[in-house]
């Protein structure tokens, strides 16, 4: 189980990293890409969890 919640730990930091560079990012096939990986880890983390929760539980608004 240990092995499983560092892998959610490292996905979630790793997603939030993508976000925060999407935040940093002008619009376009760059930002596109960043919000693709992070969905990507987010959906993987789901599936492997069998989660039926919302893929983000706290929304990011883009200021």
């Amino acid at each position: 189980m240990t092995t499983h919640a560092s892998d959610a730990e490292a996905a979630g930091r790793r997603i939030d990293a993508l976000l925060e560079e999407v935040d940093q990012t002008p619009f376009g096939p760059h930002e596109r890409a960043l919000l693709d990986q992070a969905l990507a880890l987010a959906v993987e983390g789901r599936t492997r969890s069998g989660s039926t929760a919302p893929a983000c539980a706290s929304p990011r608004r883009r200021t």
